[in-house]
């Protein structure tokens, strides 16, 4: 191989190692994300960085407390709502690292999606009006 060759090999490698350094800075550190939760009515909660080995179920546990004052229909455990990203809705058993991996691939601020369950009276209101209005 010429000398020029290597040059331009050792030059685009210098580049893709600077391309990689900057998305572990933007991150944070490697291995950890930065997520911003957004509720149902437009606002948000975070950016808050979190390792990969966070499971789903702690993420939802800190969500709480950093839930806005204010909310009609406030959570009050982590069973009142569920997070979704990518269309997906992210399972309390599971981390952070299993749901976006490789870390690298997603570089900046994560938007994870907080959807709201409806108190358990509605699904029984709801379900007994669908039957009364079959049946009538």
């Amino acid at each position: 191989m010429s000398p020029a060759i290597r040059w331009k090999d050792e030059e685009a490698q210098a580049d893709d190692d600077n391309v990689e350094k900057n998305r572990d800075e933007e991150m944070g550190r490697e291995g950890h994300f930065q997520i911003q939760f957004h509720l149902h009515d437009g606002s948000d909660i975070g950016p808050t960085t979190h390792s990969a080995e966070t499971t789903i179920g702690n993420l939802k546990e800190t969500i709480l407390p950093q839930w806005p004052q204010g909310f009609v229909n406030a959570p009050q455990s982590v069973n009142d709502f569920k997070l979704i990203h990518g269309g997906q809705s992210l399972e309390i058993d599971k981390t952070l690292g299993e749901y976006l991996n490789p870390p690298s691939a997603f570089v900046g601020i994560t938007t994870i999606h907080v959807v709201m369950r409806p108190p358990s009276g509605i699904k029984l209101l709801r379900k007994f009006f669908c039957y009364s209005h079959h049946i009538i």
